[in-house]
């Protein structure tokens, strides 16, 4: 009986050592680092995601690639015609307050840990006035054009609503020139706006 006993300790015993054996000379499969590269290869990427940033038109490019850590990101440009009233497109920025990084149509980088949304750049247009001169009128007033005009805007011109006046004189529409050689207009035609504001004179042919 202590025969039958002592052979099961033993049997157990040399099962536990035979397993503690294993343990120290065999490593798992996924204790080795080459193998967790390569199990998660392919899975480790990220995007990239363009956001127009409060656009009124267009839209946005798409960039359909997963991007390992270290893989090059190339910048798009405006290929679906964004737009946004008042202001032209001035690129890509990696924050909507244009405060990060400005990257251009061409350009690229380095592709991180984490997904990147690119914000569209806005920057103001340049606005321009026109302004009316009575050119040394004695009586009436000068009509006001209110309007802040962007550059190629068209302008029509306004006529003598106040009824601008000059002893010896009689209104002959507008000129560029103080002095009538410039452009001359009549009221409702129209002219694009440049890059300057603009003053348009009364012209004064004597009566």
């Amino acid at each position: 009986m202590k025969a039958i006993i002592y052979n099961k300790y033993l049997s157990v015993f040399f099962t536990l050592f035979m397993l503690l054996l294993t343990a120290c000379f065999f490593e798992s499969p996924r204790d080795n680092p080459y193998d967790i590269a390569r199990d998660n290869f392919g899975e480790l990427s990220y995007t990239v995601t363009y956001d127009g940033n409060d656009n009124t038109g267009g839209s946005v490019p798409l960039d359909s690639t997963n991007y390992e850590e270290g893989q090059t990101v190339t910048v798009l440009g405006n290929t679906g015609s964004l737009v946004k009233t008042g202001y032209a497109f001035a690129g890509w920025n990696t924050q909507s307050d244009g405060s990060g990084t400005t990257y251009t149509q061409g350009q690229s980088f380095p592709m991180g840990t984490a997904n990147v949304i690119l914000y569209a750049r806005w920057t103001i247009n340049p606005t321009y006035t026109v302004t009316y001169n009575g050119n040394d009128n004695t009586g009436g007033i000068v009509p006001v054009d209110s309007t802040n005009y962007e550059e190629g805007q068209t302008v029509t011109v306004l006529g003598n609503t106040g009824n601008l006046v000059k002893t010896g004189y009689y209104f002959a529409g507008w000129n560029t020139q103080s002095d009538g050689s410039g452009m001359n207009y009549m009221q409702g035609q129209s002219f694009p706006m440049g890059t300057a504001n603009v003053i348009l004179y009364a012209r004064w042919i004597i009566g």
